[in-house]
Protein backbone atom coordinates (compact mmCIF):
# COMPACT_ATOMS: atom_id res chain seq x y z
CA UNK A 1 0.00 0.00 0.00
CA UNK A 2 2.51 2.42 0.79
CA UNK A 3 4.31 1.85 -2.98
CA UNK A 4 0.82 2.51 -4.02
CA UNK A 5 0.21 5.99 -1.92
CA UNK A 6 3.52 7.27 -3.15
CA UNK A 7 2.77 6.61 -7.21
CA UNK A 8 -0.14 8.21 -6.24
CA UNK A 9 1.12 11.61 -4.73
CA UNK A 10 3.72 11.46 -7.66
CA UNK A 11 1.24 11.54 -10.38
CA UNK A 12 -0.89 14.31 -8.44
CA UNK A 13 1.26 16.92 -8.49
CA UNK A 14 3.02 18.82 -11.36
CA UNK A 15 6.60 17.08 -12.73
CA UNK A 16 9.68 19.40 -12.54
CA UNK A 17 10.02 19.15 -16.44
CA UNK A 18 8.09 19.53 -19.86
CA UNK A 19 7.66 16.11 -21.84
CA UNK A 20 8.23 18.79 -24.89
CA UNK A 21 11.71 19.48 -23.88
CA UNK A 22 12.52 15.51 -24.20
CA UNK A 23 14.97 15.41 -27.28
CA UNK A 24 15.73 11.72 -27.69
CA UNK A 25 13.36 9.11 -28.86
CA UNK A 26 11.21 7.60 -26.28
CA UNK A 27 9.03 4.24 -26.63
CA UNK A 28 6.59 3.52 -24.34
CA UNK A 29 5.58 -0.21 -23.76
CA UNK A 30 1.83 -0.54 -22.57
CA UNK A 31 -0.17 -3.56 -22.47
CA UNK A 32 -3.84 -3.07 -24.69
CA UNK A 33 -5.53 -5.42 -21.68
CA UNK A 34 -4.13 -3.50 -19.33
CA UNK A 35 -7.07 -2.40 -16.35
CA UNK A 36 -4.93 -0.59 -13.90
CA UNK A 37 -3.60 2.99 -16.36
CA UNK A 38 -6.09 3.08 -19.43
CA UNK A 39 -3.96 2.84 -22.56
CA UNK A 40 -5.19 6.23 -23.79
CA UNK A 41 -2.97 8.18 -21.15
CA UNK A 42 0.04 6.10 -22.25
CA UNK A 43 -1.17 7.54 -25.81
CA UNK A 44 -1.17 10.85 -25.09
CA UNK A 45 1.94 11.33 -23.42
CA UNK A 46 3.72 9.33 -26.49
CA UNK A 47 1.84 12.30 -28.62
CA UNK A 48 3.21 14.78 -26.30
CA UNK A 49 6.95 13.48 -26.57
CA UNK A 50 8.71 14.90 -29.77
CA UNK A 51 10.05 11.55 -30.39
CA UNK A 52 7.70 9.61 -28.76
CA UNK A 53 5.91 6.42 -29.72
CA UNK A 54 4.25 4.15 -28.28
CA UNK A 55 3.99 -0.09 -28.44
CA UNK A 56 0.73 -1.52 -27.95
CA UNK A 57 0.79 -5.29 -26.92
CA UNK A 58 -2.57 -7.54 -27.40
CA UNK A 59 -3.09 -9.54 -24.80
CA UNK A 60 -1.02 -8.25 -22.17
CA UNK A 61 -1.99 -5.84 -19.09
CA UNK A 62 -0.41 -3.75 -16.24
CA UNK A 63 2.77 -6.35 -15.79
CA UNK A 64 3.83 -6.15 -19.15
CA UNK A 65 7.34 -5.97 -18.59
CA UNK A 66 7.43 -9.02 -16.98
CA UNK A 67 6.58 -11.10 -20.05
CA UNK A 68 8.10 -8.92 -22.36
CA UNK A 69 11.08 -7.53 -20.89
CA UNK A 70 13.99 -9.24 -23.13
CA UNK A 71 11.92 -7.58 -26.01
CA UNK A 72 11.78 -4.19 -24.50
CA UNK A 73 15.29 -4.16 -23.79
CA UNK A 74 17.12 -5.44 -26.93
CA UNK A 75 14.88 -2.90 -28.93
CA UNK A 76 16.30 -0.26 -26.41
CA UNK A 77 19.89 -1.56 -27.27
CA UNK A 78 18.83 -1.61 -30.79
CA UNK A 79 17.82 1.96 -30.60
CA UNK A 80 21.07 2.92 -28.99
CA UNK A 81 23.42 1.10 -31.44
CA UNK A 82 22.11 2.93 -34.24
Amino acid sequence: PKAFSEEQILFSNPWYFSVNNITMPVTLWHGEDDCHVNIDLARKLASLIPKGQIQEEKGYGHFLIYHRWRDILSHHLNCIAK
